[in-house]
């Protein structure tokens, strides 16, 4: 958690000061800021009791600092941990809608332009979520003229070959990969995945393709006809595996967001 009130005031966890008591903006619970080497400053309920807020490794809250920070650097208006409630405070405060859902992003970027200021929410994926949850918080964004960018933080065995990546500076390939049902969803509405590695401040994009399933020829004996038959030799698509053509590493420095129509992109 990157973001706690204190006298109706959000306050990031790097200007907190420690031992003071703030409040966790969905609970309402005190929280305090925690400070320790090699690990990103954030807050912690003094009394943690289901608060959903609190539910993130390291990896997620430096994939937030990595991403909002390099934005910052480069003049963009950022927040951590906005919600749709915050949202309409700031730019509708005229309710878009009666019924208001209980909405999170981990990353608000705001680009003005000539016309207009343009809003994208960065969400950041690393456990299990829904195809039904992925779609309604597309919806619950979109309504408010947000548009939605998604990174996905690998699983061990992808990270791993991610960081090999990393050290050869290079593209590459990875076979039979078990798309989790967000990175589906993703790959429906971007044509591709992208994954990011926060400890090495990179991103990569994936392109898939389906990965075959090759069933061998064989020969047999029916004893019931009194012939030998030949079954196999064919290949299929697998509805559970992909093969993902990586990308060589790309660092955060160098990403853009492009807006293509109501969905926005990494490029």
């Amino acid at each position: 958690m990157l973001v706690a009130h204190l006298s109706g005031q959000r306050i990031e966890a790097e200007e907190a000061v420690k031992s003071q008591d703030y409040i966790c903006p969905s609970c309402r619970k005190i929280v305090r800021v925690r400070r320790r080497r090699n690990y990103v400053t954030h807050f912690y309920h003094l009394v943690l009791r289901g608060c959903a807020w609190e539910n993130e490794g390291p990896m997620h809250r430096l994939a937030k600092r990595v991403i909002g920070e390099e934005y910052r650097r480069r003049g963009f208006e950022i927040a951590y941990e906005w919600t749709i409630a915050d949202e309409k405070q700031k730019n509708f405060s005229r309710a878009v809608t009666n019924a208001l859902p209980d909405r999170r992003t981990d990353l608000m970027i705001w680009r003005g332009t000539e016309t207009a200021t343009k809003a994208y929410a960065v969400e950041i994926q690393d456990s299990a979520m829904s195809r039904e949850e992925f779609v309604q918080r597309c919806g619950d964004w979109g309504a408010f003229g947000v548009q939605v960018l998604w990174l996905s933080i690998p699983r061990s065995e992808l990270m791993a070959y991610l960081k090999q990546l990393v050290q050869e500076n290079a593209p590459g390939r990875f076979e039979r990969y078990a798309p989790r049902p967000f990175e589906r969803m993703m790959l429906q509405r971007m044509q591709c995945l992208w994954f990011i590695l926060p400890d090495a401040s990179v991103l990569f994009q994936a392109l898939a393709a389906p990965h075959r399933i090759a069933v061998e020829r064989y020969t047999g004996f029916d004893h019931s006809a009194g012939d030998f038959f030949e079954v196999g030799g064919y290949e299929y698509n697998s509805a559970r595996y992909i093969d993902l053509s990586l990308s060589a590493p790309r660092p955060v420095s160098s990403i853009k967001i492009i807006a293509r129509g109501r969905n926005a992109t990494w490029q």
